[in-house]
């Protein structure tokens, strides 16, 4: 099994400190959603579907 590794474990230096999530979230005043949209059923066929995709979102909120 293959994980990603964080830039900091791969010993690149950023300053400060990570968060309680080490993730965007963590970021006060910053709200992340998403969501997936999924259009027809069975497996996927170049022109004819079915469709999956979707959107992330990232707001500040100042």
């Amino acid at each position: 099994m293959t994980t990603k590794r964080r830039a900091r474990e791969l010993g690149i230096p950023y300053p400060g400190v990570t968060g309680t999530f080490n993730s965007i979230t963590d970021v006060p005043e910053v709200e992340v959603g998403y969501t997936t949209l999924i259009d027809g059923e069975g497996l996927v066929e170049i022109g004819k579907g079915s469709v999956r995709t979707g959107v992330t979102a990232i707001l500040t909120c100042n």
